[in-house]
């Protein structure tokens, strides 16, 4: 079939808007049409032609929803008209590190992701006789695109694709960050720096960390917000003063970081 997509032809180029070949799914493969598309600062980066693991000409993009249009032979968890959202790293469930209870770090395919191919060792993305790479199993910055069964989840159909489109890098790593890394918990104050796709997701945490507590004896938690220009005006390392969780009053309204006067760059590509 043919397909729209923005071909990333070499390193240090523009993206190309083209149509180019893609083959159907073929055994334990899904073919979904992505419906809105997550722009991500690892795709920025591969195209800088600093990404050692860099492979060109690739379709990129790793953060997309959209439906699933067909499904290759043995497939069982999802099925036609499903709507779902990729996942760069898999959840295959029975490799040894899906089977630690230690990691998600899904080995199952991650030799051929990293050669830009599926995991038979070939590529579904082609111009003529000249194959396209994969980018991170995933290349979501095309209409349609092919991926392996456990690289995609499904998802509620009344979720919208603009809304979860970045679900499968942004909000994960994120949340990841605070709570397996940072550790955040209940109580405590956190800074915050920069609310693109991955900061928002930080300060998520810890307000749903608040909305959990039940305990109305419990003194509740406020949030102030600042812009970039008030915080390098006022910053003082013994505060935080980006994204303050202090003992006080009930959360006051939330202001959107257009509100507050920042600037933050679209999340989502919209590729249909």
């Amino acid at each position: 079939m043919k397909t729209r997509a923005a071909v990333a032809v070499a390193a240090g180029k523009p993206l190309e808007i083209m149509e180019v070949d893609l083959d159907g799914p073929r055994d334990g493969e899904v073919l979904v049409e992505i419906k809105a598309a997550g722009i991500c600062h690892t795709d920025e980066f591969t195209l800088s032609g600093a990404d050692p693991e860099g492979l060109f000409p690739a379709i990129l993009g790793h953060e997309g929803a959209g439906i699933v249009v067909d499904v290759g032979k043995g497939v069982t968890s999802v099925k036609k008209g499903d709507h779902v959202i990729p996942l760069y790293t898999p959840e295959c469930r029975q490799c040894p590190s899906c089977l630690s209870r230690k990691t998600n770090l899904c080995t199952a395919i991650r030799a051929t992701q990293g050669q830009g191919l599926m995991p038979d060792g070939t590529s579904r993305f082609s111009i003529g006789k000249d194959k396209l790479f994969h980018y991170m199993g995933c290349s979501t910055f095309s209409n349609f695109t092919v991926l392996p069964e456990i690289a995609v989840a499904k998802v509620n159909a009344d979720a919208p694709f603009d809304k979860i489109c970045y679900i499968g890098c942004g909000v994960t790593t994120g949340i990841g960050a605070v709570i397996n890394t940072a550790k955040v918990e209940q109580g405590a104050t956190a800074i915050v720096f920069g609310l693109g796709g991955i900061g928002l997701n930080d300060a998520v945490v810890p307000i749903a960390l608040w909305r959990a507590d039940y305990n109305t004896a419990r003194p509740h938690s406020q949030i102030a917000w600042q812009t970039p220009a008030e915080f390098a005006t006022t910053f003082n390392p013994r505060r935080s003063l980006a994204l303050h969780y202090a003992k006080g009053s009930a959360p006051a309204p939330v202001a959107s970081p257009a509100q507050q006067g920042t600037t933050h760059a679209g999340n989502e590509l919209k590729t249909g």
